[in-house]
């Protein structure tokens, strides 16, 4: 489908791209967040929410903040290095930092495939730059049966300078994968999942410099 198509408001939309760049700062200094995963250099913290449940995790890359963040904005190119995922790409944008993507992930065991519709946008912060992502709704791009539409309330990464040559990563979300299963456990299954995450994506990166 032509992104042109998909009758959204982007006024409403960049005042929903706010809205999760503020509970994205939220989720990254949030001391409620309890530690659920220490592996291989990945630390992952969690917790259940009203709306679903939250992750937030940090690593090291050897990619600068502008790779890193150009390297994660070539959204169609995700598949290549991310085993869950199916289908990522762009639907239209509204400028340089700004867009809408569709992704798609494979069903694994009990999970049911979802897909999400996202408006994801980068932004310039003191310490670092930030890319939030954000769930939006098109009546014109509706969830495929049987697949389960994910609702993504935020989630990105803010990447800052580390010691060295190393660059500090931080993954957060805050989401509802949908589904009958327990939010504490998707939220296992997905803390569980970020080590390999994160070295995929290093990987990836270590290719592309």
């Amino acid at each position: 489908m032509n992104g042109d198509n998909l009758e959204l408001d982007w006024e409403t939309v960049e005042k929903r791209l706010e809205s999760a760049l503020n509970e994205a700062l939220a989720i990254l200094e949030d001391p409620s967040l309890t530690l659920c995963v220490d592996k291989d250099g990945v630390k992952v913290w969690g917790k259940v929410t009203s709306r679903g449940y939250q992750l937030r995790t940090k690593w090291q890359c050897t990619a600068s903040k502008e790779k890193f963040i150009k390297f994660v904005r070539n959204f169609g190119n995700r598949p290549k290095w991310d085993s869950n995922v199916q289908e990522s790409r762009v639907l239209s944008r509204l400028s340089a930092s700004t867009a809408i993507v569709y992704q798609q992930y494979k069903k694994v065991f009990a999970v049911s495939s979802r897909d999400i519709l996202l408006a994801c946008k980068t932004y310039t912060q003191e310490n670092g730059l930030i890319e939030v992502s954000t769930s939006v709704e098109s009546q014109a791009f509706p969830a495929r049966d049987p697949v389960i539409r994910a609702k993504v309330y935020t989630g990105g990464y803010l990447v800052e300078e580390g010691d060295g040559s190393a660059t500090e990563v931080t993954a957060f979300s805050e989401m509802d994968f949908g589904g009958v299963l327990p939010q504490a456990a998707m939220m296992r299954m997905s803390g569980l999942a970020m080590p390999a995450f994160a070295r995929s994506i290093n990987a990836a990166l270590d290719k592309a410099i």
